[in-house]
């Protein structure tokens, strides 16, 4: 990802909380290691308003990157249901 700059991570999230895709800056993913989101914060908050979520900026604690979430939902084109969530977390 070295030309997308400012994103550190992007992932598609299942509205049954698990991880679809994930894309990221630092770490390689491997087939059966993916996430289970169900506690994290910006998929319930999603989930709950149907409306995009902005976390508060945090630290990366091995790099001291300043790190943002925002998550917004991936809607069916025909019924309007929410059938994932895009996340992409920025550094700066």
């Amino acid at each position: 990802m070295e030309n997308f700059n400012g994103l550190f991570d992007l992932t598609l999230v299942s509205k049954n909380s698990f991880e679809i895709a994930r894309l990221s800056k630092y770490s390689v993913l491997r087939e059966g290691r993916k996430k289970v989101y169900f506690n994290d914060e910006f998929y319930k908050f999603v989930l709950i308003n149907d409306k995009p979520f902005v976390g508060n900026i945090r630290t990366y604690t091995i790099t001291g990157e300043p790190l943002i979430d925002i998550a917004v939902p991936v809607k069916d084109k025909y019924t309007g249901k929410i059938w994932a969530i895009l996340k992409a977390t920025f550094s700066g």
